[in-house]
């Protein structure tokens, strides 16, 4: 039988789904701060990153003045994509 992606199989599923979900957004994590610049501008000066094989956006400021990067949230795609708003 094979697995649809996202299919969670008793425990040790969803504990490899999570450990997985953790690789890539640790890797994505990277990749922002080499190259703050590299994800598109969704509002202002707010950006999305998309997690790779996952549904979910990494949202996030860059001052370039003070080289500070602001991780608003982590949101899934099927939820409101407003929801960084209440965290500005």
């Amino acid at each position: 039988m094979r697995k649809r992606f996202g299919q969670r199989v008793g425990t040790s599923g969803k504990l490899a789904w999570g450990l997985r979900f953790g690789l890539v957004l640790r890797q994505l994590c990277v990749v922002v701060e080499e190259h703050p610049l590299l994800y598109a501008v969704v509002h202002r000066d707010l950006r999305r990153a998309p997690i790779h094989r996952f549904p979910y956006g990494v949202y996030y400021t860059y001052d370039q003045r003070l080289d500070a990067l602001t991780v608003l949230a982590v949101v899934h795609d099927a939820r409101q994509t407003d929801v960084w708003k209440r965290r500005r």
